[in-house]
């Protein structure tokens, strides 16, 4: 029994799996689903729209995507050491 018939029924574990029209996730909630297999989608296109970024580019092209997802990487890096970078002055305030 594979992992995702597992996660159907009840038993072992839930995995990701990357399919063609993104990367399926039985446990995040928050993406769209297909009605079709009841799985929830990650797309490039979404995750920027939650750091509120426009998608370049056509959608689909392995290149755009890249570039794309690179952006969001390095969003993603900017915001944490913004983070790190607040926490480190809270802690030298004591």
């Amino acid at each position: 029994m594979s992992a995702l018939e597992n996660s159907k029924t009840g038993g072992g574990t839930q995995k990701s799996r990357l399919t063609a029209r993104g990367i399926t996730s039985l446990t995040t909630p928050g993406y769209y689903s297909d009605p079709d297999n009841k799985c929830l989608y990650l797309q490039v296109s979404s995750g920027l729209g939650s750091f509120k970024l426009q998608f370049e580019g056509s959608p689909h092209r392995a290149d755009v995507d890249a570039l794309n997802t690179l952006r969001l990487f390095f969003e993603i890096l900017h915001r944490h050491n913004q983070i790190y970078q607040l926490l480190t002055d809270a802690k030298a305030v004591k």
